[in-house]
């Protein structure tokens, strides 16, 4: 349980002032314990001397001696009696010598245990020494003989009792502890709590993300005072520093979103570049023919079958041309808003743009459909085409560099609701290190001039956009594997 600042200072001040008034009243109690006993320990020495003085050498005692001494006054109660006692058979016992009532017995009260008293003296008589009882002290009296002759009980009126001065005490010492409390409580409130209690609820509020708190200052000069106007300096400090700093990070985030976008544009038009070489070789190939098959043509001595032949040579090498030219309009980023297409489409199409550029390296490439030939997703096919392209590129520059023959296979394989694109080839493959940042933007392994670090970044953004995920998988000298999982379009597909 929470206990606040306000309440455990009060039970602080409280229990300190209840220690110390205890402290004292322990002291005092004790002293007027010690001052009962010395007052006592006088008054019953006082007492026995005189009785003793007046006892003659036959064992009389002097009554009016005694009934004339002065002190009595100081005694509450007072009993003399000479040792000569009798029991009855119902155990009372009964004075058979001299029995004195110096101080008188009108004033004693109804209850008085006269019995009581005079077992305190026969036990004094009997022991030869002070009984202690519980409304008096009964001490032996001893003759000029050194006998016992006898025993006096008093009562000393003037003692003052603990008991009753702890009551006379109480109502002032509650006073007393409730004020001091209370003002010194109302001192620290003022001085202390308040201020605490601010500070605390100001860092309450910065916290929630408040920075425009502020404190009410006091007009004090002490060092709570000092740690208020602190507090408003270092937080003008720092919504100050806050709002440049987000007046920063905005302009780095505009910046790095442009040069991001800028990057990528240059990544994909140079991927278009790579193409270049192969779609020129596509083309140009057909070409030769036709011209060949045009000059033929333009001679007049061809037999109708030949010129037949000719013409079909024509028809079908324009048409390989208007094939690749239809391949690589598909690549062209004119698309606006995702639509369903067929995943399949996109990869054949990136494996067709490469396959001239893999058959001059040696690499052999297999295209696996599986199930997800004719598998439907929504998005963008330009963008999934580049994406498939550029794992098919990074395939090629990794097998090039290593030399040699190699192989790539491309699956497309249905898996309940997903569908799987995977590229995997079987080149050198890449360290654990190395593949834990591979999608990082511009971050890449290729020497200056080769390699701009985009081409898994920019997967990494299509597969996002497309609502997928992709993975990455390599040991070193084992190859590589890029893996594509795209959600399948509901209703959509065979």
């Amino acid at each position: 349980m929470r206990i606040s600042l306000r309440l455990r200072v009060l039970s602080l001040v409280a229990l300190v002032n209840v220690g110390v008034f205890g402290v004292g009243l322990w002291f005092l109690t004790g002293h007027l314990t010690r001052e009962r006993q010395a007052q006592l320990s006088e008054f019953a020495g006082e007492l026995v001397k005189t009785i003793h003085t007046t006892i003659s050498p036959e064992g009389d005692l002097g009554v009016q001696q005694i009934l004339q001494w002065p002190f009595w006054s100081e005694y509450a109660d007072a009993i003399i009696l000479h040792r000569n006692l009798s029991v009855g058979a119902d155990g009372t016992i009964r004075p058979e010598g001299a029995f004195i009532n110096p101080v008188g017995s009108a004033h004693r009260e109804a209850g008085f245990k006269m019995q009581s008293v005079l077992t305190n003296l026969r036990q004094a008589v009997e022991a030869a020494r002070p009984v202690p009882g519980s409304r008096g002290l009964a001490l032996p009296i001893v003759d000029s003989a050194g006998e016992v002759w006898g025993a006096c009980w008093f009562q000393v009126g003037a003692v003052v009792k603990p008991g009753a001065v702890l009551a006379s005490l109480v109502p002032w010492f509650v006073g007393s502890t409730l004020l001091l409390t209370l003002g010194t409580f109302a001192f620290l409130r003022r001085f202390v709590l308040d201020p605490v209690e601010a500070l605390a609820a100001g860092s309450r509020r910065v916290r929630s993300g408040d920075l425009a708190v502020r404190l009410a200052e006091p007009d004090r000069g002490d060092e709570l005072a000092d740690l208020v106007r602190g507090f408003n300096a270092m937080m003008c400090d720092v919504e100050a520093f806050h709002e440049r700093l987000e007046e920063e990070v905005a302009l780095a985030t505009r910046q790095a979103r442009q040069a991001e976008a800028a990057a990528i544009r240059q990544r994909q038009l140079a991927s278009m570049g790579e193409l270049a070489a192969g779609i020129a070789h596509e083309i140009n190939n057909p070409l030769g023919g036709l011209l060949g098959a045009l000059e033929a043509l333009r001679r007049g001595d061809l037999t109708e079958e030949r010129r037949e032949r000719y013409l079909l040579l024509l028809q079908d090498g324009l048409e390989r041309i208007q094939g690749t030219v239809s391949k690589m309009l598909r690549f062209t980023p004119r698309e606006h808003g995702e639509r369903p297409f067929v995943a399949a489409d996109a990869v054949r199409d990136a494996v067709a743009l490469v396959l001239l550029r893999a058959e001059r390296a040696g690499v052999e490439m297999v295209l696996h459909e599986e199930q997800g030939d004719a598998a439907v997703v929504q998005g963008i096919q330009s963008e999934l085409g580049q994406a498939v392209l550029n794992l098919l590129a990074n395939a090629l520059d990794a097998l090039e560099e290593r030399g040699g023959p190699g192989r790539i296979d491309v699956r497309v394989e249905r898996r309940g609701d997903t569908l799987c694109l995977s590229v995997e080839d079987d080149g050198p493959g890449v360290a654990p290190e190395v593949l834990e940042r591979v999608a990082d933007l511009f971050y890449t392994t290729k020497d200056v001039g080769k390699g701009t670090g985009l081409g898994l970044a920019l997967v990494t953004s299509v597969m996002d956009n497309h609502r997928g995920r992709v993975r990455f998988a390599s040991e070193q000298g084992r190859g590589f594997r890029a893996e594509l999982e795209l959600p399948l379009r509901r209703g959509g597909g065979a």
